[in-house]
């Protein structure tokens, strides 16, 4: 890796990992992880009884069920992961444009430098997060001793491969939407042509998740597999049309070329937009229409 690159990594991994929101985030996902931990009293509550997998209790949850929960959980999070630091990317691209601070950065680092060193660096912070909320999951798994904790349940049958591909789909889920929001940010003169660019990213990761939800409640077939091979789509969509339980490597293999292809793609192509939009400074009344057009003769060049 070039020393530049590295440089900016690791600057905007500390600059993320010492904000406020940075740690209001993770207190916020430890609390979520705790009452996880409690999900059959949860359901038992509810219900005035147990739930567990091994049947025990009037409420059991199978096999499918316990699956199912967890899915939705792991969706869920990179849905928020992807919104929530995809638009601080955004904010932050912004700030150093409107600021000029973007114009002292290039004189030091390449547009193409600074983009991917400012992803991989939200990138490790997300990685970070998610590590103590698993870090802290499993802790309390073995304070707690809950054997009939049906996503704890689930946990401990999925093969090492699953744990790879969930690795796979945050990996490279996270870095495609970052790079289009940076691409895309980098256009905008003010938070407000911001907001107006990211919309139809945010658009695409509501339609993602939306998409998941239906694929768990029975939508299969050639749009479920066309989907989960799509750019942006395939990283949210393939934790749900694979069998978690029963994956085989060749299908991790399968999805992790098709998913890290695409980042490759999506980053080159963001690339150009970047290197373009963070120098652009004319454009006084933006309009996603102007970008389309801009955007098309750019990739004429490509």
């Amino acid at each position: 890796m070039n020393n530049k690159t590295g440089k900016v990594i690791w600057f905007t991994f500390k600059q993320v990992v010492t904000s406020n929101w940075f740690c209001l985030i993770s207190v916020l996902g430890l609390v979520c992880v705790f009452l996880s931990t409690q999900i059959d009293k949860i359901i038992g509550a509810i219900y005035g009884t147990t739930a567990n997998i091994s049947g025990q209790g009037s409420v059991t949850l199978s096999e499918h069920d316990a699956t199912f929960l967890l899915q939705i959980s792991i969706v869920a999070i990179l849905f928020l992961m992807i919104l929530i630091y995809g638009s601080s990317i955004a904010n932050s691209v912004v700030e150093e444009k409107s600021g000029r601070i973007i114009e002292t950065l290039l004189c030091y680092v390449k547009p193409l430098q600074l983009l991917v060193g400012k992803v991989t660096g939200y990138l490790l912070g997300v990685i970070l997060q998610v590590t103590v909320w698993v870090g802290y999951y499993l802790l309390l798994a073995n304070i707690l001793e809950m054997p009939s904790n049906p996503v704890f349940v689930t946990l401990g049958e999925m093969p090492p491969q699953t744990y790879v591909l969930l690795i796979v789909a945050l990996i490279s889920g996270f870095m495609m939407y970052a790079f289009a929001f940076a691409a895309l940010s980098s256009y905008a003169n003010n938070a407000q042509d911001s907001t107006q660019l990211m919309f139809p990213v945010a658009l695409i990761v509501l339609l993602a998740y939306f998409l998941s939800m239906a694929v768990m409640n029975g939508f299969t077939g050639i749009w479920a597999r066309v989907f989960s091979m799509a750019p942006f789509f395939s990283p949210i969509v393939s934790v749900v049309t694979n069998d978690l339980i029963h994956l085989t490597w060749a299908e991790v293999a399968e999805n992790a070329g098709i998913q890290m292809l695409e980042v490759v793609i999506v980053a080159l192509i963001c690339a150009r937009f970047y290197r373009r939009g963070v120098v652009s400074y004319g454009i006084r009344k933006l309009s996603f229409n102007k970008l389309f057009k801009k955007g098309k003769n750019l990739m004429s060049n490509f």
